[in-house]
């Protein structure tokens, strides 16, 4: 096997891997989403999880999905609850993933 040959195996091999870490990302995201909210009960301010849940927000994909126009349509969900869960969001290290913003 020249040279030539060796390199392109090897691309191939990195092509592969770098695929299956793809998948693994998508499963940890999907995983992610399916995390119920009242995991994080005592983390949230008390409020601001009575109001998602009222909402019917049941997993972190609930909110998480949401844009913040969508977020501040929900009853008693004004800006102060928006900017409270923006920074436990960012505390978390999560992120919205809306694309409607």
């Amino acid at each position: 096997m020249d040279v030539t040959e060796l390199i392109l195996e090897r691309e191939a091999q990195i092509r592969k891997l770098q695929h299956e870490i793809d998948i693994l990302k998508f499963d940890g995201v999907q995983a992610l989403f399916k995390i119920p909210l009242s995991n994080y009960e005592n983390e949230l301010d008390t409020k601001l999880y009575y109001v998602l849940l009222r909402a019917g927000y049941t997993t972190l994909g609930d909110v998480l999905g949401k844009s913040k126009d969508e977020l501040l349509k929900l009853y008693n969900f004004g800006p102060k609850k928006l900017e409270k869960l923006e920074h436990w969001v960012a505390e978390k290290h999560f992120e919205f993933f809306s694309i409607s913003d």
